[in-house]
């Protein structure tokens, strides 16, 4: 496993166009993005998160529940535009989202971990593959990162997917049984990122007309997201199973 190295000072204060960013530093490392899913990328993927894995996670809050779907009508009450006419449609998906997460599944292991393994968080340099964006590394479930990143990586193709299982297993990493369980993580995200962009599309986080279109059309992405991934469970679950 690769990653930039970081610069002193961690942290540097950049101004541009009237306001203060934050950044941290690291050396520049010259390469690309992933574009297309290869063998080489899913077995790097696989043994890199059987690496993370080893490392046990901390104590730490856990994430607060989702929300019911009588919370979601409350939200959307006295809101009448074509956004919140179509997230009102997507109101069967959030109730089978919650369905699906209810159910019970196999234990699952806390890590602590990188959490956001995906094409646009890899360098693809002459020395190998880099892994950036650290910021929001802490602890994780090591099953669902492992689910979450494979689809990811490999633009939710098989042959990707099951090679970066395939190469977590021989990297030391835990089994992982053909169980529809295992993919609450992948829902669960969409459905908690969904919740949020909707909150803030109808202004309660004080955001300007362009901000609030923005995360309308997102939150109206995650919902199709949702649905896909709740359509696709089977499918995936076969993949894990060899069939």
């Amino acid at each position: 496993m690769s990653r930039p190295e970081r610069l002193p000072p961690l942290v540097a204060a950049i101004e541009a166009e009237g306001t203060t960013e934050h950044w941290q530093l690291h050396r520049w490392c010259d390469g690309h993005n992933p574009a297309d899913p290869g063998d080489d990328l899913a077995d790097w993927t696989g043994a890199t998160l059987a690496v993370l894995h080893r490392e046990p996670a901390a104590d730490g809050p856990l994430p607060p529940a989702l929300y019911p779907v009588d919370a979601w009508h409350e939200w959307l009450d006295g809101h009448d535009t074509n956004f919140t006419r179509q997230v009102r449609e997507h109101l069967p998906t959030v109730a089978a989202a919650l369905a699906h997460l209810a159910r019970p599944g196999p234990a699952l292991t806390p890590v602590a971990s990188h959490r956001d393994i995906k094409p646009d968080n890899v360098l693809l340099t002459a020395a190998g593959p880099v892994l950036l964006d650290w910021d929001g590394a802490g602890p994780d479930l090591a099953e669902h990162e492992l689910l979450r990143s494979a689809l990811a990586m490999g633009f939710e193709e098989r042959r990707a997917f099951s090679r970066t299982v395939a190469a977590y297993h021989r990297a030391g990493g835990r089994p992982i049984p053909p169980d529809p369980a295992l993919f609450h993580g992948i829902v669960e995200a969409q459905l908690r990122t969904a919740e949020w962009l909707l909150w803030r599309a109808l202004g309660h986080r004080g955001d300007g007309p362009a901000d609030r279109a923005r995360s309308a059309s997102e939150c109206l992405a995650r919902l199709r997201g949702t649905a896909k991934s709740l359509r696709r469970i089977p499918e995936w679950v076969s993949w894990l199973a060899g069939r």
